[in-house]
């Protein structure tokens, strides 16, 4: 009889985390956690330290800088993107759930021994670069 952990579902719901097998990824389900946060919750605030990065399952997250919208997250995206740049830093914008969400939190070493696997390291590469064109986008649209 095989064991079905629903956290291994919800690690593939990321697009670098799809990629890899279930076995690995039921090694992964044992350092993270599952959680759910209703709508209106502020997952993070902005300034604020966490050592900890989340998996989007379900669900939307707007992201705010200065009480202006930056970003939205949904489901497969990132949240903690800082975490692999510089530990210990402040999240750079507020993150608050628009719809229920359920998230996998998971701790800044789970995440870097991650990016060792080259199906993540490339999902989160493609993130980062449309987060980039997306702020450039904007950033054009404002001068404009």
């Amino acid at each position: 009889m095989q064991f079905h952990d629903p956290k291994v579902e919800l690690l593939k719901t990321h697009p670098g985390l799809g990629r890899l097998p279930d076995r690995k990824l039921a090694r992964v389900a044992k350092w993270v956690d599952h959680v759910e946060f209703p709508e209106g919750t502020v997952i993070v605030r902005e300034g604020s330290v966490t050592p900890e990065a989340f998996v989007i399952a379900r669900g939307e997250v707007e992201l705010t800088r200065q009480g202006r919208r930056v970003g939205l997250l949904d489901s497969g995206d990132l949240l903690g993107y800082h975490l692999l740049i510089s530990q210990g830093s402040g999240i750079r914008a507020q993150a608050t759930a628009l719809t229920p969400v359920d998230a996998i939190v998971m701790p800044v070493r789970t995440l870097m021994g991650l990016m060792q696997e080259p199906g993540f390291a490339r999902g989160v590469a493609i993130q980062l670069a449309r987060r980039l064109s997306a702020a450039q986008h904007d950033a054009l649209e404002t001068v404009s």
